[in-house]
């Protein structure tokens, strides 16, 4: 609420006092028709106790969206999913990285995936390698489909 609003409604309320008769105003002010101090308490209580469960609803709902959403756009999530599904593509897109030149893969890269352990799928190993080219950003997150 505005300033101004807040300020509207006081002087209606101290214009509506004001044109009360002596007697009304006497009635609605005497201490044995206004609650309790007591009964306020329990009021403040209950509505803060009603008002702090809700907050707290809302915040592990926030939370939990948060997760799975965390979760979903994960980067080795996004490289599951981008993942080409041919091998052939997937062969392409390393071999285009890689001989692409520039500062694209660090020196080494090559060196540290060229021994294959024999009885190893290949397939799964060029996955492995696609995908953890794509996490560091060597390939486009673009490029899914390309060859």
């Amino acid at each position: 609420m505005s300033f101004e609003l807040l300020d509207f409604i006081n002087k209606l309320i101290a214009e509506e006092t004001q044109e009360l008769p002596p007697k009304q105003l006497v009635v609605e002010t005497d201490s044995k028709y206004l609650p309790s101090d007591e009964r306020v308490v329990r009021f403040h209580s209950i509505t803060h106790n009603t008002i702090a469960t809700h907050r707290q609803a809302r915040l592990s709902e926030a939370r939990a969206k948060y997760e799975a959403h965390r979760q979903k756009e994960s980067l080795y999530n996004r490289a599951v999913r981008e993942v080409p599904n041919s091998v052939e593509q997937i062969f392409h897109q390393i071999v285009g990285v890689i001989t692409s030149g520039g500062d694209t893969v660090p020196k080494g890269w090559t060196l540290a995936h060229r021994g294959e352990e024999p009885g190893k799928d290949n397939d799964e190993e060029l996955k492995k390698i696609w995908m953890r080219m794509y996490m560091l950003g060597f390939i486009d997150h673009k490029s899914k489909g390309k060859s």
